[in-house]
């Protein structure tokens, strides 16, 4: 780069091995003195020079790409060096899936109406973020440890005209509305919960996708009914959103996993071991999920 009294340089190195050697990076004019140098160390640790001491910067992994920026300013002898995060054991990423919902019904009372959901208008959206922690310090590692919170929003449409009770006397149970004075044109439940996500993720070669495993656990924050409906004798058009517990179960818990390509984009899963509703004889229903996840 040229002479100049002010410069930026970001530039990256590999380094094979952490235990032996010593390599120096300066920064010098044009008679060869330097004004500051970087160092990596016998030991695994990356230092510069500041006067007679050396100042610690962090660690460096072998194998792993170390990403360098050196902002200097010769005016003020003021050099500000920046370590890229590549070196860190744990990082944290921002993940995204979103998909079609299904609901597994568990049990059948007869004489009990049970609506027929419409899977294809019955979706889901999680969002959160997510630690990732190398097992060992190697960036080779193939396993991870993962953790995080995660904000799931699921919403269920059905083909009848299906509300769910909210008397408090009763278990929980779907109705389906009759009512001859109103044509319902839509029936939408909505459930929505924050969750810990917790796992391990293996990495099946070089360059090679990610297979993901795990668990989850969360509490309800919300859920409330959405319908849309004609009143016949005046044609009126009326949208009506209804919050309320519904029997819900407050606390749940279930399974996950995940396919990852090294993009970030792959297949996601999950599946509620926990019932949707508080234990009763008339409904036991198991959320499930699939759909596709983006991992940035």
């Amino acid at each position: 780069f040229p002479v100049a009294k002010k410069v930026a340089v970001e530039f990256s190195i590999t380094p094979k091995q952490n235990n032996s050697g010593y390599l120096e990076i300066e920064m010098v004019n044009a008679k060869g003195t330097a004004c500051m140098r970087i160092m990596l160390d016998s030991t695994g640790n990356i230092l510069t020079k500041q006067g007679y001491r050396n100042k610690s910067l962090g660690k460096y992994v072998a194998g792993e790409m170390l990403n360098i920026k050196i902002e200097l300013n010769t005016k003020k002898n003021d050099p500000k060096k920046y370590s890229a995060r590549g070196n860190r054991r744990t990082k944290l990423y921002l993940d995204m899936a979103t998909g079609i919902n299904i609901l597994s019904q568990q049990n059948s009372v007869v004489g009990r109406f049970y609506p027929e959901q419409d899977l294809w208008r019955s979706w889901f959206f999680d969002i959160g973020f997510v630690f990732k922690t190398r097992l060992n310090t190697s960036v080779a590692s193939p396993i991870t440890f993962n953790y995080g919170i995660n904000f799931m929003l699921n919403h269920f449409d059905w083909k009848e005209n299906a509300v769910l009770s909210t008397n408090k006397n009763l278990p929980s149970q779907f109705i389906n509305n009759t009512n001859t004075t109103l044509v319902f044109s839509d029936n939408d439940l909505y459930i929505n919960y924050v969750s810990i996500p917790i796992g391990v993720e293996f990495k099946l070669g070089k360059n090679a996708p990610r297979i993901g495993i795990g668990a989850y656990a969360g509490i309800r924050m919300n859920s409330y009914e959405r319908t849309n409906f004609t009143v016949a004798t005046d044609e009126i058009d009326i949208e009506q959103k209804a919050s309320h517990r519904f029997g819900l179960t407050n606390f749940m818990y279930g399974v996950r996993a995940n396919f990852t390509l090294n993009n970030g984009l792959g297949l996601f899963g999950r599946y509620d071991l926990s019932s949707l509703f508080e234990k009763n004889e008339i409904n036991d229903y198991r959320i499930g999920a699939v759909g596709l996840h983006w991992i940035f």
